[in-house]
């Protein structure tokens, strides 16, 4: 599991990023299915989530974690063995893509997309320039920022240089918008800007917005959407509930 929310207020995401070149290859580790999950179940706080992610790093995909609660921000950067932790102040906005954060360094030259990885920062750095207040703030901040970088990307591209980085076959299926005070995680299938570029496959249609899962009404385990993007039928009691 790579992003998720509690009902404590406790929420996370993940970039990947490879520790080593034989990584980069698609050589990587052996990780612990149910971890990210199990700590997820167990966290009431950021600072659990953090303690808990670092006590089993050597059986997570290395990269960076960040990891929200009511009260602030905390990002973990996994590399191999090792972690390392960042605490953004009250009101700070931090960013976290598929490079290095921290100023940490894959081996080898691992991860031939860095360069994108960084333009995708430089992207996240606009969004975080511009008035935040609101989800719909958020939602218009995404839609403008990655609809300008449109001709960044090419049909043939499996791998993209944007954030909104929806390649042909691969690259970004999804986004969240999630919101810990709330308990809310707003969801997109597809592209984050709702934009087709025409040569996607059919299944990576996007619902070109988002729909907002509250925790709180979330009262038994099961899907709320299928892996293709449909939203099931319990699903659709939840948007409605």
């Amino acid at each position: 599991m790579t992003r998720g929310l509690n009902a404590r207020g406790v929420a996370f995401t993940y970039s990947y990023v490879p520790a080593s070149k034989s990584e980069s290859n698609g050589d990587r580790k052996l990780v612990e299915p149910q971890a990210t999950r199990d700590v997820l179940g167990q966290a009431a706080s950021a600072e659990e989530f953090v303690s808990l992610l670092q006590q089993r790093a050597s059986g997570l995909n290395d990269g960076n974690y960040l990891v929200a609660d009511t009260k602030g921000v905390v990002v973990v950067t996994v590399n191999g063995q090792r972690s390392t932790r960042s605490t953004t102040e009250p009101g700070q906005n931090i960013a976290c893509t598929n490079s290095w954060f921290g100023g940490q360094e894959p081996d080898d030259d691992a991860w031939v997309g860095d360069s994108f990885s960084k333009e995708r920062l430089g992207q996240a750095a606009v969004v975080q320039s511009m008035p935040l207040l609101e989800v719909q703030d958020v939602r218009q901040a995404l839609h403008s920022v990655l609809a300008q970088n449109n001709d960044q990307e090419h049909a043939s591209s499996h791998e993209a240089r944007t954030v909104d980085a929806h390649g042909k076959d691969s690259g970004t299926i999804s986004s969240e918008i999630m919101v810990p005070a709330e308990g809310t995680l707003w969801w997109c299938y597809g592209w984050p800007s709702g934009t087709s570029r025409g040569y996607e496959s059919f299944i990576r249609d996007s619902w070109g917005e988002y729909l907002p899962f509250q925790v709180s009404k979330v009262d038994h385990t099961g899907l709320l959407t299928t892996e293709d993007g449909t939203i099931t039928l319990y699903g659709t009691k939840v948007l409605a509930a």
